[in-house]
């Protein structure tokens, strides 16, 4: 909660969602993970997500949204 979805991370939902739902893909089975490759092509066809550094979330605002 209050973090984003670090790279590595989204790499590997990628597969298992490709997986899961038997889709043909050519994702690396070795390391069961997308690709730097294809991280990149997911956030040019997604303008709307940005990559960016996570910031620290000062703790009246985690308060807050509870």
């Amino acid at each position: 909660m209050f973090h984003g979805v670090k790279a590595v991370q989204l790499h590997r939902i990628a597969f298992d969602f490709a997986e899961q739902n038997k889709m043909k893909h050519n994702l690396n089975r070795q390391n069961c993970a997308a690709g730097k490759d294809w991280l990149y092509k997911f956030l040019t066809r997604n303008p709307t997500i940005s990559a960016r550094k996570p910031e620290a979330t000062i703790v009246k605002r985690i308060l807050g949204f509870s």
